[in-house]
Parts: C-alpha cells; structure tokens; sequence
C-alpha cells in the first residue's frame, strides 16, 4: 500500500492532525529559509549604520506636532465662531441658506 493509500484509510480526525502538522512544519521550515536569506541580502552598511545625534534632533516629536495642530485649529475654529457671531448680530445673510419645510 502506498503512503496516500494508508492516509485515506485513517480517520478524518488523524487525518486533519496530519494536516496541520505538516502545513506547520512546511511554514516553519519556509520562515527560516526565508530569515536567513533576509540577513544576507542586506548590506552590512544599512546593518551596522549608527543613528546619529543630528538626524534624531531635527525630526519633530509627535507630542510637539499635534500641540501646534490643535492649537492652528482652535485658532481657526474661534475666529470662525466670532465671524459667524458678528453676522448674525449686524442681520447680514450668512453664506449658509437653509430651507423652511412645512
């Protein structure tokens, strides 16, 4: 009896074990395959390039970022406000029309 015949002939729960022990193994074997050419094809100057201080120093930092965006949009957001405000207070038509529907 072949190997395919003898697997047939086992019950669909070892043969579903079967299965995944070997789709585990096959990936296991391709993900390290795969690892060790990865550490090879990469340069050793990318590899063993230091950080420098200069470089770190110029990119903003998140925190600081979203500090000034926030405090743009509320800048944007009061002025928008007080325009809105002072239009209606003076009776001038706001650029925004609405519809009355009975």
């Amino acid at each position: 009896m072949s190997f395919i015949e003898k697997l047939q002939n086992k019950s669909r729960l070892v043969r579903i074990q079967i299965l995944w022990v070997s789709v585990i193994l096959v990936m296991s074997l391709t993900f390290i395959t795969w690892l060790s050419f990865l550490n090879r094809s990469i340069p050793a100057s990318i590899q063993e390039k230091p950080v420098q201080e200069e470089e770190t120093a110029n990119i903003p930092s998140l925190f600081g970022t979203l500090k000034e965006d926030f405090s743009s949009l509320k800048t944007l957001l009061q002025a928008t406000v007080k325009e809105m405000t002072e239009s209606g207070e003076k009776g001038e038509e706001s650029e925004f029309e609405f519809e009355i529907i009975k």
